[in-house]
């Protein structure tokens, strides 16, 4: 089952959504078979990852909730924090920037139970993206600040430059080009 999980993280990763939904399908059969609730779980999740990026957001909704049940039930913290912020990161899809920023505080909130950085440093991303959205920049620089922090500390190198990135797009809006583009370059190096 992990190795179909692989195939079929690979065919998405080159769009090949149709395929990878069918290995991603068997091996959620694979898991139910020999009743792996945390296999169970990761397949809905994976499922449910395929059909945001497909743009069928009610699928994905309910391949995450189903994989959220689940971890919920085996008391997976960082499972159900990873879960949370996908469900908002669909709010956020669907321009519904406040209801993306309850998944988000949410996702916080259950996450100071845990000592996970990593998972912290993207919920602050999270947030600062849906602020920036909103129109509402001085939050959106703090909670991307926070973050650029903690990735810093962790030495999270791939999510720095996606900080680096939203930092400089949140300069540019608020027309501090000089910022803009020193974030922006640090986003490339």
């Amino acid at each position: 089952a992990n190795t179909l999980r692989n195939i079929a993280k690979i065919l998405s990763d080159w769009g090949e959504y149709d395929e990878a939904l069918d290995y991603n399908q068997e091996a959620l059969k694979f898991w139910e078979e020999i009743g792996n609730e945390t296999g169970i779980a990761n397949s809905y999740n994976n499922i449910g990852v395929i059909y945001q990026e497909l743009g069928n957001f009610d699928r994905a909704f309910d391949y995450f909730h189903k994989s959220l049940d689940i971890f919920k039930k085996l008391s997976k913290t960082d499972d159900i924090v990873n879960l949370t912020l996908h469900i908002g990161d669909v709010y956020l899809q669907r321009a519904q920037y406040d209801k993306a920023l309850e998944y988000y505080f949410n996702a916080d909130l259950i996450g100071k139970q845990i000592n996970n950085k990593k998972l912290k440093s993207i919920t602050l991303s999270n947030i600062g993206e849906a602020y920036n959205l909103k129109g509402d920049y001085i939050k959106a620089l703090d909670y991307q600040k926070k973050a650029l922090k903690l990735k810093e500390e962790i030495g999270d190198k791939k999510r720095l430059t996606i900080t680096y990135t939203e930092l400089g797009i949140i300069y540019k809006n608020v027309e501090d080009y000089d910022k803009a583009l020193e974030y922006l370059n640090q986003g490339i190096a």
